[in-house]
């Protein structure tokens, strides 16, 4: 009771806010699609190529980082940049032919979702609040193991813990609200809790299932490779040109870059077509040097990436259409609903009695 109790009341404000942005992140892809109007450039000539692309925007915002580029299928459509600073990620529009950066992707609908990205994925503190959010995790699965224990009510009365009696007094509604929610929501918010471990925190699951189930990572790199002392980056172009390559018939949709201190790998994803739904193949290169380190095939993937990519589907939801997902977002603010009620408890039974004490008389 007392590890639950204060648990609860320790980290109540961040499982809320955490709730409510990832109940409202659910639909973010249909959000942003809807709301996106292509920028088609007006400029003459061909499209650059993307080395060339990659120094006008590392030219125009020399503070940050860049991260990603998303590809369209009309060469003459502006490209997504991501770009990673201490505050944060920021997507702007680049031109396709001038390679001039036209500003921020998207109005205040896109913005607001992104913001809302920010503060379920990194508390709006970038890889520290990451750290802090597989933290929090954890503390969430511990608030799920000691709710299940204090949730028991005997054989006698159990069933009765599982509804809510509305003729009885707001504090036994409260209570019975906190318990029946806390009930019917035990295992998604348990899975909620794992999976945000594990996506913060990959590398001991990954170990894990890797002993019970092959990886397909395992079998082709050991380790991912380490920047070297004073290296540079090999130029773009010439990383999109070796992973084309190696996936000849494919199309290129996103290019990473490494972007965190000592990392030296990019990410250049290929697909049969640009249509989202389109077979995905990860090429993994090591950036310094333009050695392919993995190809990986994300419809035919090995049992234990299997296992890992479904850690990701059962945190978002996004693995059996528009049912699951309306599902993922009404029982998503679960954890709020809990912490509400439990600290209405913790305030009745605590708070208002040392506030009585204290009050002086008469007043």
């Amino acid at each position: 009771m007392q590890v639950h109790l204060w648990t609860g009341i320790g980290l109540g404000l961040y499982i809320f806010v955490v709730s409510v942005s990832g109940a409202a992140l659910v639909f973010r892809e249909e959000i942003i699609a809807a709301s996106y109007t292509p920028v088609i450039s007006n400029v003459p000539g061909e499209r650059m190529d993307w080395s060339t692309l990659h120094q006008h925007v590392q030219n125009a915002y020399p503070q940050h980082k860049i991260s990603w580029f998303r590809n369209r299928e009309n060469p003459r459509e502006a490209v997504e940049v991501w770009l990673e600073k201490d505050s944060g990620t920021e997507i702007v529009l680049a031109d396709a032919v001038s390679g001039k950066v036209l500003g921020p992707k998207g109005g205040t609908i896109e913005a607001t979702v992104k913001w809302l990205a920010d503060l379920h994925i990194s508390l709006l503190a970038g890889q520290t609040g990451r750290i802090v959010n597989g933290i929090g995790s954890g503390f969430l699965c511990l608030l799920c193991i000691t709710g299940l224990v204090i949730w028991w009510p005997g054989i006698r009365n159990w069933r009765r813990s599982l509804t809510i009696d509305l003729r009885k007094s707001w504090k036994r509604i409260n209570w019975d609200l906190h318990s029946a929610v806390g009930f019917w929501t035990l295992a998604f918010v348990m899975i909620w809790g794992v999976t945000g471990i594990y996506l913060i925190f990959p590398q001991p699951f990954r170990n894990f299932v890797g002993m019970i189930a092959p990886l397909q990572a395992a079998g082709q790199r050991a380790t991912p490779p380490v920047a070297p002392q004073g290296g540079e980056v090999r130029s773009l172009s010439s990383l999109v040109s070796v992973a084309e390559q190696a996936t000849p018939g494919k199309v290129t949709t996103w290019v990473g870059l490494p972007y965190r201190k000592g990392q030296a790998v990019s990410q250049i994803y290929r697909q049969d077509s640009f249509d989202d739904h389109a077979p995905l193949t990860g090429v993994v290169l090591n950036a310094y040097t333009g050695e392919v380190q993995q190809i990986r095939d994300f419809e035919n993937l090995m049992p234990g990436d299997r296992i890992l990519r479904w850690f990701g589907y059962l945190h978002f939801g996004n693995f059996g259409g528009t049912s699951v997902k309306v599902l993922w977002t009404v029982i998503g603010i679960a954890p709020a609903i809990l912490f509400v009620t439990g600290f209405l408890m913790w305030w009745n039974r605590f708070l208002s009695k040392k506030w009585k004490a204290i009050r002086v008389p008469g007043n």
